[in-house]
């Protein structure tokens, strides 16, 4: 960590330069004898990653911008939101796995204290620096293993235990929960010595049905999602718990949050029905689709589904509250109809449960992107394949 980035000159000129290629910036000369050009550009590049995904982080004056890989491996600041609505009042709370520190901060905003674990010093440094510029003094950074560092604190000690295990070894990914580090299923009888609660930052590549298996005490899971993309899955266990776990979706949109919450006994349980499109369209939100919510989230907003394996509903009178994406219906064409249309055509184009994917069909049928214009290729309840031509109201 380069404290000389620090200086009230360095921070202006990353300020000023914030919208330069920084590529651009690591070729040239730097005007700072103790900064590098590349370090000039590293901080501008961490700058521009985080207006979208921190926010607060890049709009802050003062934050020193970690490695790339470091800023792309963080929560967003979204999620690390609806982390903290996890977190009771006054609560003690330890972060296995700090990294960057933005669970930890928001975390340390609800809690009335925080060990930030992480053996990379370097990054341990950046992480409590940025805390204390950002004046959240209840955090305690430990440059340390954080399973070496739980084994040694006394049992029941914290309120909450949060891990977010890494899913790589070495350059390559890892899809079982076990290939994790820290191995979370391993470290299951540590986890509940130590602390009440154990919240799980898993991959949403995971099988949830899988996971529930093979954890105890789980008493909710969240299917957390940004923009109709799915970031994070979280399970929270709770030392002792018996009942049928929750399952919420987390649908964050537009600076709007909208929840849906079932069970998979009330998804087991649902009876779907069927219906050719009617006058409205409904695409649910990734966080539902993820979680796996098919025929429930049908019969809670009294809709119908296109086909058992089409995951597209209609009705008749529209639901505004619907989480996903909501449809006028302008026109349904049979498939083997469509095919013989001539001219172009603007259009966003979606398939559900249809064979041909996406690029195929924009290069076939001379579809250019974009417009207002959405057009759905998928499959009815008959097994006919159709275009439904619609406009998004949402």
């Amino acid at each position: 960590m380069n404290e000389n980035i620090l200086t009230k000159e360095v921070q202006e000129f990353i300020r000023h330069n914030r919208g330069l290629d920084a590529t651009k910036i690591a070729l040239g000369k730097s005007p700072f004898a103790q900064v590098s050009s590349q370090e000039l550009a590293a901080q501008i590049d961490g700058l521009q990653r985080c207006v979208k995904k921190l926010p607060t982080w890049a709009f802050h004056e003062n934050i020193y911008y970690p490695n790339r890989i470091h800023i792309e491996q963080s929560s967003s600041e979204h999620t690390a939101l609806y982390k903290q609505s996890l977190i009771k009042k006054k609560s003690r709370v330890i972060d296995l796995t700090g990294g960057l520190g933005v669970d930890s901060v928001y975390m340390a905003q609800s809690a009335a204290s925080v060990i930030h674990c992480e053996y990379n010093k370097e990054l341990s440094q950046i992480a409590a620096h940025n805390a204390k510029a950002m004046k959240v003094n209840n955090i305690e950074f430990e440059v340390v293993n954080g399973i070496q560092y739980l084994s040694g604190q006394e049992d029941d000690y914290f309120d909450y235990v949060y891990v977010d295990p890494s899913r790589r070894k070495g350059s390559k990914r890892v899809f079982l929960l076990e290939e994790c580090e820290p191995d979370i299923l391993a470290n299951q009888k540590l986890f509940f010595e130590k602390g009440i609660n154990i919240i799980t930052k898993i991959s949403p590549l995971f099988d949830i049905h899988l996971l529930l298996e093979k954890l105890n005490w789980i008493k909710s899971v969240h299917v957390i999602s940004v923009d109709n993309e799915c970031k994070e899955v979280l399970l929270y266990q709770k030392k002792g718990y018996i009942g049928i776990p929750k399952i919420h979706c987390i649908r964050l949109y537009r600076n709007i949050k909208n929840e849906y919450t079932f069970t998979f006994s009330q998804e087991q349980s649902a009876t779907a029905t069927y219906s050719l499109p009617q006058k409205w369209l409904y695409d649910p939100d990734v966080s539902i689709t993820k979680a796996g919510a098919f025929k429930s989230i049908a019969s809670s907003f009294r809709l119908h589904k296109l086909a058992q394996h089409t995951h597209l509903y209609t009705s008749q009178n529209v639901n505004r509250d619907f989480p996903g994406r909501i449809f006028n219906i302008l026109e349904v064409q049979d498939f083997s109809s469509f095919k013989k249309h001539k001219g172009k055509l603007k259009a966003n184009i979606i398939t559900k449960n249809f064979p041909t994917p996406v690029k195929k069909l924009r290069k076939r049928f001379k579809i250019n992107e974009g417009g207002e214009l959405y057009m759905y290729f998928t499959s009815n309840q008959e097994g006919k394949q159709v275009v439904i031509f619609a406009q998004r109201i949402d």
